[in-house]
């Protein structure tokens, strides 16, 4: 994973376990937990399904017509998921949305907002 595709706040998976960037230098990311000084190349992105797009409080709307794909909407953001393979920002057909962190910050960028996950 490259540096710039990072941000404080940002979920990924290091060694199978979700995890929390609270800092970010040129060679090393640090987490939340005592963990520091892990290299970029360590890191995975956490896949993008219908259940992290749930967690950040999209609203899943019925699609008439295609069973396989699906719209998540919050506020004016839309979101469709494809057979849980491939995410399309609705604005941009060639923009993929493949995991959590690039959600993250896409719609932090539009926004001005975190994307937070939510409790019940």
């Amino acid at each position: 994973m490259k540096t710039t595709e990072l941000r404080i706040g940002n979920l990924v998976l290091l060694d199978g376990e979700e995890m929390i960037i609270t800092g970010i230098t040129k060679d090393y990311v640090y987490f939340e937990g005592g963990f520091s000084m892990i290299s970029f190349t360590d890191i995975k992105g956490i896949p993008l399904t219908e259940e992290w797009l749930l967690k950040f409080g999209f609203k899943k709307t019925k699609m008439k017509g295609n069973k396989n794909l699906m719209e998540f909407i919050k506020g004016n953001f839309i979101i469709y998921l494809y057979e849980e393979i491939e995410v399309y920002f609705s604005i941009w057909d060639d923009i993929t949305l493949k995991y959590v962190h690039q959600l993250q910050n896409l719609y932090f960028a539009l926004t001005g907002e975190e994307l937070e996950i939510k409790t019940n």
